[in-house]
């Protein structure tokens, strides 16, 4: 099978993007299969799957690549099984058969045991099921409804997992895979729902709650950042409204009043240039956090690719050698207003003060 193939790339999510789908798998799917199949199992009130002599938990274990590739290694075989098809769609009773057909029982402990790395005995499976501690099964014609469950969502699952097997970009936001999840929750509903088990309503409230509250927290950094970028933001309005000023002018003035020379000059205006360039700096820095705290509240996953990151490797980066912390020609040009200047500061000054500085005379 060409998915057993991918390994962990298969459903490790590529460069994050803020596509719909993207936003979807975190705020209706919880990030991924794994969390989903756990919210599931304890919004129902379903119990954890536990190994009776090691201990080891299934919700523990499974992650998204697993839950995906049994998905579809699953269904994708059943497609061209008709013994195994027969499995799902025609149980007569649900518990009676998990409890006695070895067949069944090998299905299920090979399920759990694919999307959670452990091994599970039949027997395992059988005292599960048998002990099951939730829902009403008085008057359910449990054949009635696997049949039920299995009419409704098994060809969608089976489509959605032979699609995503068949694609070659691999990741958990794709269309396959977020159908193939809404047919696994579809059909664990619908099963809840016919042996009368429904929904906690606590963990309900609770999942609203947790989800609104990532936006009112989201809301309140961003709120917080605004308000400190806007004072740099407008300090650095002011700078590039005056920045011919700052950067030529002014230094310039300091060269026609003979308190700088030549390479003074220039080690201001290059000093005076980067000091708008950190201002801007830091002002990108503040609108990439306010980006990060919004795009982990809808897509639960911050971007590496922003404005900023281009800002500073394309063009940012190639002015460091002119800051004054550790910058090469600044520190070189420092040094020759230091030691330069003084015996070229009254030459420059009779060439610049009339063409330049507009004196009568030098």
């Amino acid at each position: 099978m060409k998915l057993s193939t991918a390994a962990m790339a298969a459903v490790a999510s590529a460069q994050m993007s803020a596509t719909y789908n993207n936003a979807l798998l975190h705020l209706d799917f919880h990030d991924g299969a794994a969390n989903m199949v756990r919210e599931l199992f304890k919004d129902y009130g379903w119990p954890d799957l536990v190994t009776e002599n090691t201990g080891f938990s299934f919700l523990e274990n499974i992650n998204d690549f697993n839950v995906a590739y049994c998905m579809t290694s699953t269904f994708t075989g059943i497609s061209t099984t008709t013994d195994n098809n027969a499995l799902y769609t025609n149980i007569d009773n649900f518990k009676t058969r998990v409890a006695n057909d070895r067949n069944t029982q090998d299905l299920y402990a090979s399920l759990a045991g694919c999307m959670s790395g452990i091994t599970f005995s039949r027997t395992e499976m059988s005292n599960y099921f048998i002990n099951f501690p939730v829902g009403n099964f008085d008057g359910v014609d449990l054949g009635a409804l696997m049949t039920s469950v299995a009419d409704k969502h098994f060809q969608s699952a089976q489509d959605a997992a032979t699609a995503y097997e068949a694609q070659t970009d691999y990741t958990n936001a794709s269309n396959a895979y977020l159908n193939s999840m809404r047919a696994l929750r579809s059909a664990f509903k619908q099963y809840n729902s016919g042996i009368s088990n429904s929904r906690n309503t606590a963990e309900q409230l609770t999942d609203y709650a947790q989800l609104a509250w990532e936006f009112i927290e989201a809301g309140l950094y961003v709120y917080e950042n605004e308000m400190e970028a806007w004072q740099f933001g407008e300090r650095l309005y002011d700078e590039i409204i005056n920045i011919d000023t700052i950067v030529y002018k002014q230094p310039l003035i300091n060269a026609c009043l003979q308190k700088v020379g030549p390479f003074g000059m220039v080690h201001q205006m290059m000093v005076n240039f980067f000091s708008i360039l950190y201002h801007a700096d830091v002002l990108f820095q503040w609108a990439e956090l306010s980006e990060r705290y919004i795009a982990e509240a809808i897509w639960g996953q911050t971007f590496t690719e922003t404005f900023h990151n281009y800002w500073s490797q394309y063009f940012y980066q190639y002015f460091y050698d002119f800051s004054q912390y550790g910058g090469e020609v600044e520190a070189w040009t420092n040094l020759a207003a230091t030691f330069l200047d003084p015996y070229l500061q009254d030459t420059f000054y009779n060439t610049i003060a009339v063409s330049v500085c507009g004196f009568e005379e030098a």
